[in-house]
């Protein structure tokens, strides 16, 4: 939904940053990686739309953001969606070094809606995931599975809000 909003809105050139999933098994060895839902979701919206895709796939700390964000400053595009609040501080320190204004040179917009979106410089556009109903809801449907445990998975969408501030020029909502 975001992406289309943004396209509608003439921005067509829209980079990602994200990481991998790496779960770990009991022993705390991760054996296994996936793609991320967020950068699946980036890459199919892309390609639909015909759109060659910007995305680098790092890890998940603030210094992956920043490798990130330089990584794709080589590329022209007007907005970056970020997976985590967390990379895009390392992605707004990146910026910062090579003197770019967000949002007059690069919008940017998050994922997590986590307290310090707010209190960046300039604040953060960020989308908040439900993560609260998602906690009570998985809570829920695991005490239900482990009473049913011959009923069929479910698959649960909530919805997500996003919270337009300082960091996009326009407002999506």
């Amino acid at each position: 939904m975001v992406f289309d909003q943004l396209l509608e809105n003439g921005l067509n050139k829209i980079a990602f940053i994200g990481g991998n999933i790496h779960p770990m098994n009991n022993n705390g060895e991760t054996t296994d990686s996936y793609q991320d839902i967020r950068a699946k979701a980036y890459l199919m919206w892309t390609k639909l739309h015909n759109i060659s895709p910007l995305i680098v796939l790092n890890g998940w700390t603030p210094k992956d953001g920043f490798d990130s964000m330089n990584a794709l400053l080589k590329d022209n595009f007007q907005v970056a969606l970020i997976a985590s609040d967390q990379l895009t501080i390392g992605a707004y320190r990146a910026l910062k070094q090579h003197q770019l204004k967000v949002p007059q040179d690069l919008q940017i917009i998050s994922y997590n809606d986590s307290d310090i979106t707010e209190y960046l410089v300039p604040s953060l556009s960020s989308i908040n995931p439900a993560s609260l109903s998602m906690g009570k809801i998985a809570v829920q449907r695991l005490v239900h599975r482990l009473n049913n445990p011959t009923d069929i998975p479910i698959h649960i969408n909530l919805p997500a809000k996003a919270t337009w501030r300082e960091s996009s020029e326009i407002n999506l909502n």
